[in-house]
C-alpha cells in the first residue's frame, strides 16, 4: 500500500494506514525501489500486476458505491467477507463502506431481524 504520487515525489502522504490485526510493516525508497526493479524485471512484472488488479479493485469499490443502493451494497460486502465484518470494529467497519456507525448499527439491526 502506498500514495504513489508522494511515494514517487519523496514527499509525506496525505493518507494513513490503520492495521487492525497484527502487521509486519516492509519500506523501501523509490530510489531502491527503482534499483530492485531494474535489475530485477520478474519484480517489475510481479508489482505492475499488483498496482493493475489494486486499481481495478479501487474503480469496482468506486462503481459500487456510487451505484448500489447502501443496504444492497452493505449485503453484496457481507456475503463476500463473512469473517472480516466479525473481526474488525464497527466504526472502522462503516468508515470503510462509508457508512455512518449508527447508519451500520441499523442495517446489521435489520439483517438479523431478517434471518
Amino acid at each position: 500500500m502506498t500514495d504513489l504520487d508522494a511515494f514517487r515525489a519523496g514527499k509525506t502522504s496525505g493518507y494513513s494506514i490503520q492495521a487492525l490485526e497484527p502487521t509486519e510493516v516492509l519500506r523501501i525508497s523509490y530510489k531502491n525501489y527503482e534499483q530492485l526493479l531494474y535489475k530485477n524485471p520478474l519484480m517489475e512484472q510481479y508489482f505492475r500486476r499488483v498496482y493493475e488488479r489494486s486499481y481495478a479493485a479501487s474503480l469496482l469499490r468506486i462503481q459500487l458505491i456510487s451505484r448500489m443502493p447502501k443496504q444492497a451494497f452493505y449485503e453484496n460486502f457481507a456475503s463476500k467477507y463473512p469473517d472480516f465484518l466479525q473481526r474488525i470494529p464497527q466504526k472502522v467497519l462503516a468508515s470503510f463502506l462509508g457508512f455512518t456507525p449508527e447508519y451500520l448499527s441499523e442495517l446489521r439491526k435489520n439483517r438479523k431481524e431478517k434471518k
